[in-house]
């Protein structure tokens, strides 16, 4: 979270981000008094990493970003490829990939990426292909980490709006419309943990060295973090609204051994207020709270042996600002972007 040194009975305006240096940006931040720690030495991230048994060669990564770019079946194009071996050859240690959907109803396009026994032996090669490409140029292959998700309410798996939807929620429904028939059973979420199994299984055999569980952004398993008032299994306490989290894990962890790890990418806040946000509390509108999200993280790791967690924020189809400065588009944002 950014840290204010000094609190202001006003929030600070937005500007665009138009700063061309580091300098630039460390003198704005001194003008509005705001604390971003700068490192001028990145010599660390050169040095090997380690969790688990895993050691990685440096502490660089690829963060994931759909491409759209797989054929019709959900098998990777010479596109996708092209990509991800630049991503290799690039040198980073760490090699996260984009949203892989785990039913064809879940898919976020008619493009995306999606794992089926059918088209297992095109993903063997693909991890070959990507593992070879950075043995080539460094010397080393990328640590693969395989996103396991559903998509949500933003499913489009046939090319058009077919949202999958844990309740209502009023601020994603400003700029993508709902009903009340596009909210998910019980049953169909129970069905939905033993998917993740068989994405976890799939991602083994495919040649990933990790499979993420994936809650962010505002896709299906994020949005249950913040369903305080769904009824059932799947909403309301804690212990329910993580419940297609912690059982998705627990059903990937089936397929771990020692060398294939399980993890998740976790939306710690998304900047909305309660009852439709995870990581804020009752009565203090978006104010960030993380109790739960501290909770969440810890059981993850001591009672479901999760050796590391990927962390982010925000909903980039809502509020993209949240995670990064965001200029135009929907919305200006209410806070400056430093």
């Amino acid at each position: 979270m950014k840290k204010r040194e000094k609190e202001t009975e006003t929030p600070m305006k937005h500007e665009k981000f138009t700063y061309k240096s580091l300098d630039e940006i460390r003198a704005k931040a001194k003008e509005l008094q705001i604390h971003l720690p700068f490192a001028d030495d990145t010599r660390v991230l050169l040095q090997e990493a380690s969790f688990g048994n895993v050691t990685l060669k440096n502490r660089m990564g690829i963060a994931p970003m759909e491409g759209a770019d797989a054929l019709p079946d959900g098998s990777p194009s010479e596109l996708t490829l092209r990509r991800y071996v630049r991503d290799a050859e690039g040198g980073s240690g760490m090699i996260w990939f984009e949203a892989i959907s785990i039913v064809p109803e879940g898919r976020s396009s008619a493009h995306q990426l999606m794992l089926t026994r059918d088209n297992l032996e095109q993903y063997k090669r693909f991890t070959s292909a990507i593992r070879e490409a950075g043995i080539r140029a460094n010397g080393f292959a990328p640590y693969l980490v395989m996103q396991a998700n559903h998509s949500g309410r933003y499913s489009n798996p046939e090319g058009k709006p077919a949202p999958m939807i844990a309740y209502r929620h009023p601020e994603y429904e400003k700029l993508r419309p709902a009903d009340d028939s596009c909210i998910v059973t019980d049953d169909y979420l129970k069905g939905l943990e033993e998917k993740f199994g068989e994405a976890s299984l799939l991602a083994r055999e495919a040649g990933f060295d990790a499979v993420d569980i994936k809650a962010c952004h505002g896709y299906l398993l994020m949005e249950l973090l913040s369903a305080w008032q769904r009824p059932g299994l799947y909403g309301g306490s804690f212990e329910n609204r993580t419940r297609l989290l912690r059982n998705g894990i627990a059903a990937a962890k089936v397929h771990e051994n020692g060398q294939f790890l399980v993890t998740a990418r976790l939306g710690i806040y998304d900047g909305f207020a309660w009852p439709y946000g995870f990581g804020v509390k009752e009565g203090k509108g978006a104010e960030p709270d993380m109790e739960e999200p501290i909770r969440l993280v810890r059981e993850l790791h001591e009672e479901y042996g999760l050796p590391m967690v990927n962390l982010t924020m925000g909903n980039p189809y809502v509020n993209t600002h949240v995670t990064r400065p965001f200029d135009g588009g929907k919305y200006i944002p209410e806070e400056h972007p430093l």
